[in-house]
């Protein structure tokens, strides 16, 4: 009897199992992702989302916002995304990408199981990003504690120092986050992860082919400099992409779809360099710039005359299954008011996969020389290099009428097998020359980006967290915005114990012990310069 009972238990367990697992299998689809924070720790403030998408306030303003200089309320970026495409052995096509949401998502939070799904449960609860400063890990790694940032680290999906390899992040043993497993000792002085997959739901943003099934773990990274006006004016992005699913593509693609809006977002145009730098790197540099020398639409903030560059440098372009180092395969350039279906945003997983192809959304191929891309007799897959081109073509720019300017930037294809993952990592690079013009800014562009790529091969070494030593060896912290008038804001310290701030004669004019924040409030302070001491920070900063 005994036995029975035992027997009926254990089976009402399974039942309860069972029933609790098809109840979960049926919490589906995800719900769309929610999360945003700023990577703002330089020059730049740029607002990062987890649904593919980057570089607008979706749920503010619906504005741009990729500010720089931070707090000028002058942006150069619009939208930024990630597109993919896949062909099988049956020459079926899958995608994934994204743009503004308007028509739906491809994305949604959260890392796919050892099935290559994912459930609306565990979308839910993924549906957050990940952030922390590069003096919190070294004051983790030092025994000074640990802050909130690294307390809340996701888990094993996200990038950590493994103590004691057992898969688990525990910062009270000694894991702290890191950028890359590989090398823990890259540093930067704040960076962003979070996880994201493209089969949570039914793919809306651009129908009409299947899901790929890959997972996608993203960080985004800034360092700062008191040298390298290059380095605080940049971002760095890293996408980690695994095949969750049970097909083994021939070939994959990935792609960077960028609204630019430098500025005034009426008139401007795009390129690209393909040249090989003075130090043997590929630039793989893609751009945007003004037109004129003077940059605004009367309807957004311009940058005025002698405005910026800016272009996206593929720093790392991935790898082909055999380890060789995948080339640029692409770039398309087209418009805000181009035509539907033929030279304008894609509307479907078709239209998508041409653009990657090097095609026009009607299957057009691309002609050089012409002064839109179409309708010429010489093919070609990279839209205006100007005098980089890789077969050495004569110049080719834009001359047409500036406008709204979107691109497509795509890597060569690879095959990709299930279970396979690679690594693709590329920057944002800013430039401007005052008093100088916007053609000066656009050679500056293309020295800055010359001077990131050094700073990536070695790791950015030189910058480390971005705090250097002052000259009393104390090390330094980014006080923003500077010169201030009500708050001053400290990056890259986390919550400090203790903040004293000390007028030009020497004196303590401010004592806060446990301060709640690093947004410090200055208006009772008077016009002058200031000394700020955090815990063993130093920073200075004017009042206006």
């Amino acid at each position: 009897m005994k036995l029975i009972i035992q027997n009926k238990i254990v089976l009402l367990a399974l039942l309860v199992v069972a029933s609790m697992q098809n109840s979960r299998a049926s919490v589906v689809p995800c719900a769309p992702p929610t999360a945003a924070i700023n990577l703002d720790v330089n020059n730049v403030r740029a607002r990062l989302l987890n649904g593919g998408d980057m570089f607008w306030d979706i749920f503010g303003t619906q504005n741009s916002n990729y500010e720089i200089p931070k707090n000028s309320g002058r942006h150069s970026a619009f939208i930024a995304s990630v597109f993919f495409s896949a062909i099988d052995a049956g020459s079926n096509l899958y995608t994934a990408g994204q743009t503004y949401r308007q028509r739906g998502l491809d994305f949604w939070p959260g890392a796919l199981n050892a099935m290559g799904e994912i459930d609306s449960v565990d979308c839910k609860d993924a549906d957050k990003m990940f952030n922390v400063y590069g003096t919190e890990i070294i004051n983790a790694k030092l025994g000074k504690g640990i802050s909130y940032n690294i307390n809340r680290w996701g888990n094993s999906d996200f990038p950590f120092f493994d103590k004691n390899a057992d898969g688990i992040y525990d910062p009270t043993i000694g894991d702290y986050p890191v950028y890359d497993i590989n090398n823990p000792s890259i540093l930067p002085a704040q960076m962003i992860s979070w996880v994201f997959n493209d089969k949570g739901n039914v793919h809306t943003a651009f129908p009409g082919a299947g899901s790929i099934g890959i997972e996608i773990q993203a960080t985004a990274s800034a360092y700062t400099s008191n040298t390298s006006n290059v380095i605080n004016n940049s971002t760095i992005y890293r996408f980690v992409i695994t095949n969750k699913s049970s097909n083994s593509y021939t070939e994959f693609r990935v792609g960077k779809f960028v609204d630019f809006d430098l500025g005034g977002a009426g008139d401007d145009y795009l390129g690209c360099d393909l040249s090989t730098n003075a130090n043997a790197s590929k630039r793989n540099l893609f751009y945007v710039y003004n037109s004129t020398d003077n940059d605004g639409d009367g309807g957004s903030r311009g940058y005025g005359l002698a405005p910026p560059a800016f272009g996206i440098s593929f720093l790392n372009p991935g790898k082909a299954s055999n380890g060789t180092t995948l080339a640029m395969n692409s770039f398309v350039s087209f418009t805000n008011d181009g035509q539907a279906g033929v030279d304008s945003d894609p509307r479907d997983a078709i239209e998508l996969h041409r653009y990657m192809q090097g095609l026009w959304s009607d299957g057009q191929v691309m002609t050089y020389g012409t002064p839109t891309g179409r309708g010429g007799t010489d093919p070609c897959k990279f839209m205006f290099p100007g005098t980089t081109d890789l077969q050495g073509r004569p110049n080719w720019v834009e001359t047409v009428i500036p406008g709204d300017r979107r691109g497509i930037v795509t890597v060569q294809p690879r095959s990709f097998a299930p279970g396979e993952r690679m690594t693709i990592e590329l920057a944002y690079v800013w430039a401007r020359d005052t008093p100088g013009t916007h053609l000066t800014s656009l050679a500056k562009l293309r020295l800055s980006t010359d001077t990131l790529i050094e700073a990536y091969k070695t790791n950015f070494s030189s910058f480390a967290t971005g705090i250097s030593k002052s000259k009393n060896n104390k090390p330094q912290v980014l006080i923003y915005p500077n010169p201030a008038n009500t708050f001053i804001s400290m990056d890259g310290v986390g919550l400090v114990n203790e903040l004293k701030i000390y007028n030009a004669q020497g004196k303590m004019v401010m004592h806060v012990k446990n301060p709640m924040s690093t947004k410090v409030n200055i208006e009772s302070l008077s016009q002058g310069s200031y000394v700020v001491k955090a815990d063993d920070y130093v920073g200075r900063f004017v009042k206006l």
